[in-house]
């Protein structure tokens, strides 16, 4: 039985209403929506269904043979004979070509023709057209399927390559992104809907979660009861999310979150939300860098850190603050908020000692900032120090071979110090800190241990490894060290360097370091805890298909005897302050380079 089933039969739910029932009355397509791309492509069994066509059997199998090993391919004609009504289908093949397509082109809410396609009323024109697309499987709405198409079938060749996943479809000329989103659902959602998707999410909190082994935490309950009192009436999508959001920004766990579509409008208001306060990063058409920004939609810095704090899901307030960077600029939020009027959204900045109040329109939100190559590093003779920059943690042969070449260029220069930047490090792969530290003078070093909840949700995106469903606390021995042997090992000085943005394996990476007295932690404070709930899985919602990820696993950082806290602190507290902003300085990089013997 399927880890949905599972959770439908333990909160009886009855998933075989029509759609068009339990969500709104929104154009006749039953398929959606489905959920995100990635959601779908976490659960198993999976079942791939293609056009028989030279290009897309070998696109097919080559994207099985690496990431779905153990998936049937069947081609179209076979697919529309089998029972395939308790599996996801991944789908690759043209409009005419592939039979199973053929078969469902009525309810598909996308259509090709000669010139174009079109998605949900827009239309797209392209060469090389082609569109990804998360449906339900129309033999069993529990299911879903990823649709990979294309006008030609030669353009699925190399169709996975395009950057997708986060939302539920994407349409591309070749390689270049057109335009991707969400479905679009209108109208109320049912009582009778939304009560089957809280019980869904609070049944994935008791089966799933480290925190409700022994029962839903407090907090949650209370969470919960809210939950069920609001939804006593129809509610906008939009108002659903804030009510489920709330059950699962309760537990207090970063890692467990309800994704939030956001909008293609926003607002111009590029900022940075440091210690000094909130502050404009960059030059606009009505704001200044370093103006401090002092009310937002009426609401002080306070005020905000309140609001943003009951749909953030944080362990620490400096990560409500750095998310809040991202997410204030979108016209959806600001709306959610109630910060934002017909005429744009009012600001009231501090300029040179005086409160300036201005306007911002409607628009598109800022430019991200300027990105370098994620890991990248800097050599300086004079200061004898080398600088490694790491913003995401990917163990991937990008990663090593700049690793190398780093300790490299430290062992031709005689570099004396080493500086690993982990400021912007969202996470990812925590092997990378097992990587790094091989080319160090460190025998043996103690890593994180853990415990985890097996479950059937778990087992159906991960497997079991072995471990029996319950709770395991797991304890890890110190690891020896395998270190490079062509290359000495560094033995000089070694620091880590951290900030609020350090978040997840970012955090692992610092925390490691800080536990083994491996090195000094500069900067300030991480966004997230050294112990903490972690390792998501993907869960989507039964009749919204809200996207979720909720942690089955507990982290423990390797001296547990330094616990409870919410962050990992520095050794010594370096912040980016207002100044530093204006100036363009860094100044835990100026630390370091004065700080020469």
């Amino acid at each position: 039985m399927s880890a949905a089933s599972t959770f439908a039969m333990k909160t009886s739910l009855v998933l075989v209403a029509a759609l068009a029932a339990s969500l709104d009355a929104h154009a006749g397509d039953r398929l959606i929506p489905a959920g995100s791309i990635n959601s779908v492509l976490a659960y198993s069994p999976l079942a791939v269904v293609i056009e028989d066509h030279p290009a897309v059997r070998a696109q097919a199998r080559g994207i099985r043979d690496q990431f779905f090993r153990g998936a049937e391919i069947l081609t179209g004609e076979e697919a529309l004979d089998r029972e395939l009504s308790g599996f996801n289908l991944i789908v690759y093949g043209t409009p005419d070509g592939n039979a199973w397509l053929r078969a469902h082109a009525a309810s598909l809410p996308f259509a090709f023709d000669g010139a174009g396609l079109t998605l949900q009323e827009e239309r797209y024109e392209g060469e090389h057209l082609r569109a990804i697309c998360a449906v339900r499987n129309p033999e069993n709405p529990e299911r879903r399927a990823v649709v990979y198409v294309a006008r030609r079938a030669e353009d699925i060749s190399g169709i996975n390559n395009v950057f997708h996943g986060p939302t539920e479809w994407l349409v591309a000329d070749g390689r270049s992104t057109l335009a991707q989103g969400d479905w679009v659902v209108t109208g109320p959602v049912s009582v009778a809907a939304m009560e089957r998707d809280l019980e869904y999410v609070v049944a994935c909190i008791q089966d799933v979660h480290p925190a409700a082994v022994e029962g839903l935490p407090r907090a949650v309950r209370a969470a919960v009861e809210r939950a069920r009192a609001e939804i006593a009436e129809p509610l906008s999508r939009e108002e659903l999310w804030h009510v489920l959001n709330r059950v699962l920004v309760s537990l207090r766990d970063a890692h467990t979150s309800l994704a939030r579509k956001s909008s293609a409008e926003g607002v111009d208001l590029p900022v940075r939300w440091l210690q000094d306060g909130i502050v404009v990063r960059a030059n606009t058409d009505v704001l200044l860098r370093g103006d401090r920004v002092l009310r937002i939609g009426g609401r002080s810095e306070e005020e905000l850190l309140v609001a943003l704090s009951e749909i953030v899901p944080a362990e620490t307030p400096l990560w409500v603050r750095r998310v809040a960077e991202r997410v204030l600029p979108d016209a959806a939020l600001l709306r959610s908020l109630e910060l934002l009027d017909d005429e744009g959204l009012s600001i009231v900045v501090e300029r040179g000692g005086q409160e300036v109040e201005v306007l911002l329109p409607l628009g598109t939100p800022p430019r991200p900032e300027e990105r370098l190559a994620w890991v990248r590093y800097s050599i300086d003779e004079e200061a004898s120090l080398g600088v490694f920059t790491l913003d995401a943690c990917r163990n991937d042969e990008t990663y090593r071979s700049r690793l190398r070449a780093f300790f490299e260029a430290v062992h031709e220069k005689g570099i004396e110090r080493i500086a690993v930047d982990v400021r912007a490090n969202g996470g990812g792969n925590s092997s990378v800190v097992d990587e790094f530290l091989r080319y160090l003078d460190v025998d043996e070093y103690r890593s994180y241990s853990g415990d985890v909840r097996v479950s059937e949700e778990s087992v159906a995106q991960r497997g079991s490894d072995g471990l029996d469903h319950g709770y395991h606390e797991l304890r890890n021995a110190p690891r020896v060290n395998p270190r490079v042997e062509d290359l000495p090992a560094f033995a000089g000085e070694l620091f880590v360097l951290t900030s609020p943005g350090t978040f997840s394996s970012g955090n692992w990476f610092a925390v490691i370091f800080h536990d083994n007295a491996l090195g000094e932690v500069l900067g300030e404070p991480t966004g997230n805890a050294p112990s903490c709930y972690g390792d998501v899985l993907t869960l989507t919602l039964p009749e919204t298909a809200f996207t979720a990820t909720m942690s089955y696993k507990k982290w423990l950082r390797p001296d547990p005897e330094l616990d409870p806290v919410a962050s990992l602190e520095p050794n010594r507290w370096i912040p980016l302050t207002r100044e530093d902003l204006i100036a363009g300085r860094d100044p835990v990089l100026e630390y370091l380079r004065d700080s020469t013997d």
